[in-house]
């Protein structure tokens, strides 16, 4: 029996499931380009094709497999464009694996760059192989693999599907496995996650992350299951305080020629008590001899507060995209419908420009953010928008979906506190650091939390003939954009309709003006993970520091933007800052009329009337603190910041 196990996370807590041997290639990515750590390759010597040959070599002798990220993966991928064209037969091999149980079940996610049509015309270009004779080339098998459905489209750069085989027979051998791309003209294929053990078991856990005291709560998850014998159902217990509840289902999850089965899991509601989380374990165990159990612990939260709701909206456009003038009205739109105001959401807009077949130097940079839009949004059209990367596949004049994304009760909160930055005269290639707070709104043991930086540059204008935008409403009028988009949008889309200012297909690089366009995601477009115990609503410290692109071309046009998302990937708290905020105001102090403000650190000094109502805002109005005449005022921000001061001899403000 396998003893091992590996921790991963899954929606709304931790899985524990045994494991006996298991890469996702991430932690190896970060010293290598390359698989090592006692993994081999095998190549057909063929010379890469055209773009191919970047990645590998343009003599035949180059990297068989590299590892490449995309979205939250690692995939170790290989090439299948070859000059001549010729199949690929390119293999990667696993360090030996000692195999404790007569039955096994490997299980890994095989990636197909741009080519979701050849799965679905049922061309697998991916096999499996094993020895138990060495690494070796002649001493491999070739073993059956079970294939389950495409996740991705034709219109998504990267498609994936979960692949498993059974590994029986082998129990007390060592063993090398292969992997191996075939196919021809397909881009680049690859691997990851590659995992093996007594059986394959995934948790799509819909249980609420929240609930409020007195309220019932269902334990409810679905559960895929592929065992490597045949296997008469599973049994799961869930464990919630005192309580426990069995559940047992018959359905048959194993044996060959099969792929991962689902069975719903719900069992009876349980009341939320008034003074904690409710914390709760579900253990799924296998009907047949000796499986060991797989353990999934989560919890639902009992909120003590909730915080204002911003909307971010990551918007798919690009310069060549003749509807996309439509989306960057929009963004006016919410600019003006939804002003900067202390107690209230705001928008974020982020616009990530495409590069379809056509210039767009905006591109540069941010063509895995754009990919990896693709894919969380399921399609490729454009203007398309993720509204914080819940609601997809919208226009983004979507505003009924940022009305009602608005209203909801937010249970995170992140709030930039400061930004380190470089000098903004030669900012290129250097840090930048963000620093912010993040709160959770209820106690969580383990709550898996990621964040990511983007920074956006607003005023921005062509340079190169690349830069031209193309215009699908120069022969329109106002009634076409009041039926298409609706009467809101019409004072927006007035300079691109015929007559404005705009009013023609192709509006000229030195004139179209571009906002908000994104320049760098960073770690990633999944980010990085932040701490999985929470207090609730007490603040976390965080930063994260990234290099100035060098696609930014004045530093003092960007803003940053912190993203937090949940463990499906959702954005549920974000927060921007303006250059003006984190670029220093270049005063120190103000005197003026008797009324004086200086900074001292992150307080501000205050020299006024004895009646004088005193109050400190950030640059987006929200207020830092507030006295009566002189006094200091501990801002906790080292940004520039405004000091009203009103007493009855007038009013003065100043920033500094």
């Amino acid at each position: 029996m396998i003893v091992t196990a590996t921790l991963a996370i899954s929606a709304f807590g931790a899985v524990e499931t045994p494991v006996l041997f298991s890469e996702n290639f991430i932690a190896m990515e970060q010293h290598s380009d390359y698989p090592t750590d006692g993994w081999t390759t095998y190549g057909n010597g063929a010379v890469p094709a055209s773009s191919m040959s970047d990645y590998f070599g343009s003599t035949g002798d180059g990297p068989v497999y590299l590892l490449l990220r995309h979205a939250d993966k690692c995939y170790a991928m290989s090439c299948t464009n070859f000059d001549p064209a010729t199949a690929a037969d390119q293999w990667l091999i696993t360090p030996p694996i000692e195999i404790t149980d007569d039955a096994m079940e490997l299980t890994f996610t095989g990636a197909v760059y741009c080519n979701a049509g050849n799965w679905g015309l049922g061309r697998n270009p991916i096999k499996v192989l094993v020895s138990t004779d060495g690494p070796e080339h002649d001493a491999f098998s070739e073993v059956p693999v079970y294939e389950g459905t495409v996740n991705g489209t034709s219109a998504s750069d990267v498609s994936t599907k979960i692949i498993n085989c059974p590994l029986n027979g082998f129990a007390g051998k060592t063993v090398h496995l292969a992997f191996v791309s075939t196919g021809e003209d397909l881009g680049m294929t690859g691997f990851t996650d590659i995992q093996i053990g007594n059986y394959a078991v995934t948790f799509d856990n819909k249980t609420p992350q929240v609930a409020d005291a007195g309220q019932e709560v269902t334990i409810d998850l679905n559960v895929g299951m592929k065992t490597p014998v045949a296997c008469a159902g599973f049994t799961a217990v869930l464990t919630a305080g005192d309580e426990t509840q069995t559940r047992s289902y018959t359905k048959a999850f194993g044996g060959n020629g099969t792929s991962l089965l689902y069975q719903r899991v719900t069992f009876d509601p349980i009341e939320m008590s008034s003074s904690s989380t409710l914390n709760y374990t579900i253990t799924v165990t296998p009907n047949y001899e000796g499986a060991p159990a797989s353990v999934l612990t989560g919890a639902v939260g009992l909120p003590t507060v909730s915080y204002v709701s911003n909307v971010v909206i990551e918007e798919l456009t690009a310069t060549g995209c003749q509807a996309c003038p439509s989306g960057a009205a929009s963004m006016e739109y919410y600019h003006d419908i939804y002003p900067v105001e202390e107690g209230k959401g705001r928008v974020i807009p982020i616009a990530i420009h495409g590069n379809i077949n056509y210039a767009d130097p905006m591109n540069e940079g941010v063509e895995g953010y754009v990919a990896s839009t693709i894919d969380r949004n399921g399609t490729s059209s454009y203007p398309q928008a993720i509204f914080n990367r819940s609601s997809r596949g919208l226009m983004p004049d979507r505003r009924q979906e940022v009305a009602s994304q608005m209203e909801r009760r937010s249970y995170n909160q992140v709030n930039i506190t400061s930004v380190d930055a470089p000098d903004a005269a030669s900012p290129w290639g250097k840090d930048l650091t963000v620093h912010f707070d993040v709160r959770n709104a209820y106690d969580a043991e383990s709550r898996q939390l990621t964040a990511a930086a983007v920074m956006v540059e607003d005023n921005v204008r062509g340079n190169t003939s690349g830069y031209v935008q193309t215009n699908g409403f120069y022969n329109r009028d106002a009634s076409y954009v009041s039926s298409a988009y609706g009467e809101f949008l019409v004072p927006y889309m007035t300079k691109y309709l015929a007559g404005g200012e705009f009013g023609v297909q192709y509006i000229s690089f030195d004139k179209m003006v571009y906002q908000h366009v994104a320049r760098c995601i960073e770690p990633s477009y999944a980010g990085e993970p932040l701490s999985e115990s929470w207090t609730g609503d007490q603040p976390k410290a965080c930063e994260l520091t990234f290099a100035v692109p060098e696609t930014v071309i004045d530093l003092a046009n960007t803003s940053v933007i912190i993203l937090v998302m949940d463990e499906n990937g959702d954005i549920v708290a974000s927060d921007v800052r303006e250059f003006a905020e984190y670029g220093g105001s270049g005063v120190d102090e103000v005197t003026l009329s008797g009324v004086s403000a200086r900074r001292d650190g992150m307080a501000v000094v205050v020299t006024a009337p004895e009646d004088a109502e005193v109050r400190v805002v950030s640059m987006t109005g929200i207020t830092l603190g507030t006295a009566k005449g002189c006094a200091r005022i501990e801002t906790n921000v080292s940004s520039p910041v405004v000091v009203l001061v009103s007493s009855a001899e007038g009013s003065w403000s100043a920033k500094i």
